[in-house]
């Protein structure tokens, strides 16, 4: 007798010979990644088709960053998990329950950083654990982690509670979707964070949430509703961009931010301008040519930006405000196309300043 051999498609069930009127089901495996906000390339939910009473071959499916915990009866880990050679019946639905950074701390849906070490560079936060959603970063969170650069928040988060990253090390955060609620102190004096997104959900952004982050360029709000907020929500440093849709509804509501709410055109590659003023400059090449046709160089435009290490201004730059060029890296030189002496009007002893009067070295070409 000749032996019949096949191959197993992706969670099919054991087995292939079977008879004619053999009786076929349905299975649907749930991946969960809409929960998880990745561009997995599998669908969220797959429907596989078996024989009545085969065992099921359960997938092991990879989604970066997350670990895989196995297929549960119920979203989240809940409702028991399915063990390989579970026979297949109809209207089963089996869901992938994926796993953060080992050490977190979970309870009633908040998330802390419980016993991840503390020089820990990155985290990677569960959507449920034990069955319950993770809906909050919790108070304090990760409070002083200074070395925490990175945090891969799922889209189940709707709220970030007071001081939930407070003075920690990220240089970027990718705040999901359906964020409503960012405490205050959230992310106070995250020094090395350069840019934030706002999903147009946040509805509540609590004092002093984005405060003292010294190398902070901008925050882009995404929502066309003023959100409830305080004056100091802001480090006045930054600039916010809205849809111009809502820069009426946005202007005058934050501390020192006058001249730098702006639309979200404002921002064309590594520039923020505004007509002819150069509002920030949010790269990070060693070397910046200014754009043609700046005339103009706001507060704050290169602040805190530590990459740089040499800007080109040219002769059609009248005026530089105060501290434009403040808290930056050691030996910045400033090629300045005029004449000796011929330094534009507002060219003030503030614009070198960094707390302790640091000079700089110009070239006058």
């Amino acid at each position: 007798m000749m032996a019949v051999m096949c191959l197993l498609p992706f969670g099919a069930v054991a087995g292939c010979v079977k008879p004619a009127n053999a009786e076929k089901v349905k299975i649907r495996f749930d991946y969960q990644d809409a929960m998880i906000e990745t561009d997995s390339a599998l669908n969220d939910i797959q429907t596989e088709e078996a024989v009545k009473g085969a065992a099921v071959v359960l997938p092991s499916p990879e989604i970066a960053p997350y670990r895989f915990g196995g297929w549960f009866y119920a979203p989240g880990g809940a409702g028991g998990r399915v063990e390989d050679g579970t026979p297949a019946e109809e209207g089963l639905t089996f869901y992938a329950y994926w796993l953060g950074t080992e050490g977190l701390e979970y309870a009633n849906g908040a998330v802390k950083k419980g016993s991840v070490p503390a020089d820990a560079r990155s985290v990677v936060i569960a959507p449920a654990h034990d069955g319950v959603l993770t809906s909050e970063i919790g108070l304090n969170g990760f409070r002083d982690m200074a070395a925490l650069a990175s945090a891969h928040i799922p889209y189940t988060v709707q709220k970030i509670a007071n001081n939930g990253f407070y003075r920690c090390g990220l240089t970027d955060v990718a705040l999901p979707m359906y964020l409503q609620h960012i405490g205050a102190e959230a992310f106070y004096g995250c020094n090395h964070l350069k840019s934030v997104r706002l999903p147009a959900s946040a509805a509540w952004i609590g004092y002093q949430a984005f405060f003292a982050c010294e190398s902070l360029q901008y925050v882009m709000f995404r929502g066309s509703t003023l959100p409830e907020a305080t004056t100091l929500s802001f480090s006045h440093t930054a600039a916010l961009l809205v849809p111009e849709t809502a820069l009426d509804a946005f202007k005058g509501k934050f501390y020192g931010m006058a001249g730098q709410i702006l639309s979200h055109e404002a921002l064309s590659g590594d520039f923020i301008t505004a007509g002819a003023k150069l509002v920030k400059y949010t790269g990070a090449s060693e070397t910046v040519a200014l754009p043609d046709g700046v005339t103009g160089i706001a507060a704050y435009a290169f602040y805190g930006n530590t990459a740089v290490k040499r800007v080109e201004i040219p002769a059609a730059v009248a005026t530089v405000e105060d501290y434009a060029f403040a808290n930056m890296a050691d030996g910045l030189t400033l090629s300045v196309a005029f004449a000796e002496g011929g330094a534009p009007a507002g060219w003030g002893a503030k614009w070198n300043c960094d707390s302790g009067a640091k000079e700089y070295e110009v070239r006058f070409a």
